[in-house]
Parts: structure tokens; C-alpha cells; sequence
């Protein structure tokens, strides 16, 4: 009868384990090497430079498919859509008097996640690679929320897993290059884009701590800029670097809740003073 006892307590120790470890692995949707399908929520508030707001909701759309089943890797898609209400200086809102609304510039991703066996031939302790493509179109409808240039970004990202902090925790380093090949409306009067974007990611799993969110992301969100054209308002060379941080929690499997909040650390040329942004997501 002992034995029959010790055996339960094994198995349900095992189990109580087993259930430990499955939620420690639960993919939060943070990691775009392990894209979810999923639809957003964002909503936004920026403080731009000169005493000026911006809101801007944006729902975004995410759906991988996987190749061969997986066996070939992933090919990831994304689309954002912004609505934007603010009073930014434009063309059609010259001194800044009155706030507008409208639809924001759409931006889509395209990125293929390399598979497992591919990614350990390529060494250096990698244990994610991947890489695409981000397109902003010119589909503002109003000049002031907008650029009025079609940008592409090819982008490139690799992801070194960091249990010494805790298990599921990483970093992922992502580079994106946007630059601008054709224009739209009035764009060929604004200035031209050549900027490197660079999110030093660092996911730090909180679930094992006892802390009141599962998740701190440092640059989940926003970047650091390096311009390298010339302009009306910036200078090639110039630098943007904000601090970044976001926290968040599984309300279950399928949904998650967080706050973004960012201000500048060096700010060579203005992109906002500061922003926070609270998003929902669920995943399908």
C-alpha cells in the first residue's frame, strides 16, 4: 500500500511539473521567430515635438504559414492599420489649429522564419534566424498623418535564448534599413528616407517570480534611429535612442494584455517626446 501511495505522489508531482513547465512555455507573442495568428488591439497617445498629440489606434492582423508543415521553416505575415487623431503640422492643417482624423499609413511584413535544423547548422548559439521585408504605403488620408512616401525596410533578426536569467527569456536583435522609392501626393517635397532601425530586444520571463506580470520586453516596440539623409529638420548621422520598456500578462492562453511606455534617451531629431500605448492581442 506504501508503494501505491509513493507512486501517486510521483505522478502527481510529475504532473504538477509537467503543467509548471507547459506554462513557462506558453508563446506570449512577443517573439516574431515564433509568429502567432493573432489580432491586435493598440491604442497609442505621443507627445510630438512642439506641443502637438497624436492618438492612433491600430489594428493589426498576424498570420504564419507553415512550410512542409514547419519542416520548411515559416513565412510570416503581418498588416498594420493605423487611425490617427491628431493635430500635427501638415498641409492640411498648417498652424496646427485643429485636430484631424483619418486613416493612417498601412504598413505590411513579410519575413521567413528558418527552421530549427537549419538555424543549429548556422552556429554562434542561435536558437531563432529570420528574415524579410516591412512596406509602409502612402494610404494616408489627410497629408498630416502620413508620409507620403512608399518605404520598404528589409530586416534581419537572430535570437540567443538567456536561461541564466530565467527560463524563457531572450534576446532578439533586429535590424531594419527603411528608405523610400517612390512618392506619393506632395511627398516629393518632404524629405527623403534613409534610416537604420535597430531593436536590441531583451524578453525577460517574470512568470517564475511572483511578479505581478508575466513579461518585461525593453524594446519590443520602438527603435533606435540612425539617419543617413540629409533634410529640412535632420541631418545624416544623427541619432535617436529612446528607452523602451514594456510589461505584460497572459489573461489565458489566447489573450494577452500590455503598456508600452518610451521617451527618448538621445534625441538628435525629433520623432516624439514620449508615447505610451496599451495593446490587447488575441491569438487564434
Amino acid at each position: 500500500m506504501k508503494r501505491i501511495h509513493l507512486l501517486i505522489i510521483l505522478l502527481l508531482f510529475s504532473i504538477g511539473n509537467a503543467q509548471e513547465k507547459a506554462e513557462e512555455q506558453v508563446n506570449t507573442g512577443q517573439d516574431f521567430l515564433k509568429p502567432l495568428t493573432r489580432f491586435d488591439i493598440r491604442q497609442q497617445f505621443k507627445q510630438n515635438n512642439g506641443d502637438t498629440d497624436t492618438y492612433i489606434t491600430t489594428f493589426r492582423f498576424d498570420k504564419p504559414f507553415l512550410l512542409d508543415g514547419g519542416k520548411a521553416g515559416i513565412l510570416s505575415t503581418r498588416l498594420d492599420i493605423p487611425l490617427i487623431f491628431s493635430d500635427a503640422v501638415g498641409n492640411d492643417n498648417p498652424n496646427g489649429d485643429t485636430y484631424e482624423f483619418g486613416v493612417g499609413d498601412l504598413l505590411t511584413q513579410f519575413a521567413y522564419i528558418f527552421p530549427k535544423d537549419i538555424t543549429d547548422e548556422i552556429g554562434f548559439g542561435i536558437d531563432g534566424f529570420g528574415f524579410g521585408a516591412q512596406l509602409v504605403w502612402p494610404t494616408a488620408s489627410k497629408s498630416m498623418l502620413g508620409g507620403e512616401k512608399y518605404l520598404v525596410a528589409p530586416l534581419i533578426g537572430a535570437k540567443w535564448n538567456m536561461p541564466q536569467i530565467s527560463e524563457g527569456s531572450w534576446f532578439t536583435p533586429v535590424f531594419r534599413y527603411f528608405f523610400n522609392y517612390a512618392d506619393h501626393g506632395a511627398g516629393k517635397y518632404r524629405d527623403d528616407v534613409g534610416e537604420l532601425a535597430i531593436q536590441p530586444q531583451v524578453y525577460i520571463n517574470t512568470k517564475a517570480w511572483d511578479w505581478p506580470v508575466d513579461f518585461v520586453h525593453f524594446w519590443g516596440g520602438k527603435d533606435i534611429r540612425i539617419n543617413f539623409e540629409n533634410g529640412s529638420t535632420k541631418h545624416s548621422g544623427d541619432v535617436f535612442i529612446p528607452f523602451d520598456v514594456l510589461v505584460g500578462k497572459m489573461i489565458n492562453k489566447s489573450t494577452v494584455v500590455s503598456v508600452e511606455f518610451a521617451t527618448p534617451l538621445i534625441n538628435d531629431y525629433d520623432l516624439y517626446d514620449w508615447m505610451i500605448e496599451f495593446r490587447i492581442g488575441f491569438f487564434f
